[in-house]
């Protein structure tokens, strides 16, 4: 190297920059560059290491200058990529629901979002620097303390909950969730503080409603507890009751059997009486005597038909009514039935009509019975039809049973009395006097229950001033059925 000719230094600091190293470069190249030029005009020896050393040192610093600007702009790519990465995770620390803070291992704030900010009332201006341990419940700050202590555990991770008292003084109460790490100052923690004031204050008031509940039930099993053992009480009372009365109304029952028993007898020795003096055999009768006579025995014929029913109700009531089931002509029965409701028809001036019927239709039943009800059934209609009505009787049949109609023209039935009119005692009385016959009211309640009897049923259909129809529906007899006994009970 040329004598007083010396290299350009290039004085590089830790704390340079690229930027400022590349112009140090630039600076260097200048100078060297007349120096370059001063060489170039100098007589030159046959060789000149100087010169050739100059030159690799320029190509040199040329091939580092390309170098460190390549390297300049990789690292300007990765500084603004890790900008962006840090711009991105410092939005998403600073719009976290969740109080996000960072402290050292005691516990004393370093960094905090925006949520820590409202979380605990004070800007981070001044919770920076602060304890987070003077912000704890008094009760649990040395467990608090005790729980950040690295002697007192290692654990990576901790999860607890707390209560903190933020600047206005009121408890909230909060999860926390801490992970012990690295960071650029040395072990610090991270924290995630979350609020959970509105879940505890539900469950304290769920736990509130469910004890309330609780006591409800209790007193509400209690009072159910007292209840039933009252219902208990009058269903016992109820069950002995329903008891009694029906072993009154037994006895009822009998003692009307036996009375009706009783009343019969004699009742037919006075019309056997009656009927030898009307025949003359003590002598002959004046003709007031003769028609005293026939007062006699129509008024012994009401009272054996009056014993008679209540014979039959006392029988039915008690069980000893005896059916002698066959099968039965139903043109026969209704035949049988002429023979006496048509008399009181033409006395009452009341048209009788039987719709021609099958002589081959036959039920299953009892024939004095079935008569009986016919006769119950058709005496009623003769009673509440008045003057110039009519009344008619027909039948159908299918292949299970068979409907006998009684149909009349009389004052007819109340639809809310329609039921009733079959309860034993039971009279129909209505605002026109012609309508209210007497009697004891105990035709169709036996009636009915003859017919049930036989397996069939009784049932009526009226509109009040138009008429009634009762229908009888009994069982339709089998080709092969014979006859047989039956008794219920």
């Amino acid at each position: 190297m040329a004598e007083g000719i010396q290299p350009p230094r290039i004085a590089i600091d830790s704390a340079m920059t690229l930027d400022q190293f590349a112009r140090e470069i630039a600076s260097a190249r200048q100078r060297i560059a007349p120096l370059l030029e001063t060489i170039s005009a100098a007589p030159r020896p046959s060789a000149n290491p100087p010169e050739i050393e100059m030159t690799l040192l320029l190509e040199e610093l040329n091939v580092a200058e390309e170098e460190m600007r390549q390297q300049a702009d990789e690292l300007i790519l990765t500084r603004d990529q890790v900008e962006r990465e840090r711009l991105r995770y410092l939005e998403l620390f600073e719009d976290a629901p969740d109080a996000y803070l960072i402290t050292d291992e005691a516990g004393v704030v370093r960094e905090a979002n925006r949520a820590a900010e409202y979380l605990l009332q004070i800007d981070r201006t001044y919770l920076c620097g602060k304890p987070l341990a003077a912000m704890v419940d008094e009760d649990f700050r040395r467990t608090f303390r005790m729980t950040l202590d690295p002697r007192a555990t290692t654990a990576q991770r901790i999860e607890f909950d707390t209560a903190l008292r933020p600047r206005d003084g009121v408890p909230i109460d909060v999860s926390v969730r801490i992970r012990r790490a690295d960071g650029p100052n040395g072990r610090e923690l991270r924290w995630i503080i979350r609020d959970i004031t509105p879940q505890r204050r539900a469950e304290r008031e769920l736990r509130r409603v469910n004890a309330d509940l609780e006591a409800r039930v209790a007193d509400r099993t209690a009072q159910l507890t007292l209840a039933n053992a009252a219902q208990q009480q009058l269903v016992e009372q109820e069950r002995e009751s329903r008891a009694l009365a029906e072993r009154a109304d037994r006895a009822k029952s009998e003692f009307l059997a036996v009375l009706s028993h009783e009343f019969r007898t004699p009742l037919q020795g006075i019309y056997g009486y009656a009927e030898l003096f009307d025949s003359g055999i003590h002598g002959d009768l004046t003709d007031s005597q003769r028609e005293d006579m026939r007062r006699i025995r129509q008024g012994l014929g009401h009272l054996v038909g009056l014993v008679n029913q209540l014979l039959d109700r006392a029988n039915i009531d008690v069980g000893h009514i005896a059916l002698d089931m066959s099968d039965v002509s139903v043109e026969r029965a209704l035949r049988l039935t002429d023979a006496l409701i048509i008399p009181q028809c033409n006395a009452r001036s009341i048209s009788y009509q039987r719709a021609g019927i099958d002589p081959t239709i036959r039920v299953r039943g009892d024939l004095e019975r079935l008569q009986q009800v016919l006769i119950n059934i058709v005496g009623n209609a003769v009673k509440y039809t008045n003057a110039g009505g009519a009344i008619r009787i027909s039948c159908s049949a299918d292949a299970e049973s068979v409907v006998i109609e009684v149909s009349d023209t009389g004052c007819g039935i109340p639809e809310d009395m329609l039921e009733n009119v079959f309860e034993p005692y039971v009279r129909l009385r209505s605002p026109d006097s012609r309508c209210s016959p007497t009697g004891t009211g105990l035709g169709l309640a036996i009636s009915r229950d003859l017919v049930r009897l036989m397996g069939g049923t009784l049932t009526a259909r009226s509109r009040l001033g138009a008429g009634s129809t009762f229908s009888l529906t009994l069982p339709r007899a089998a080709d092969d059925a014979g006859s047989g006994a039956y008794r219920a009970r």
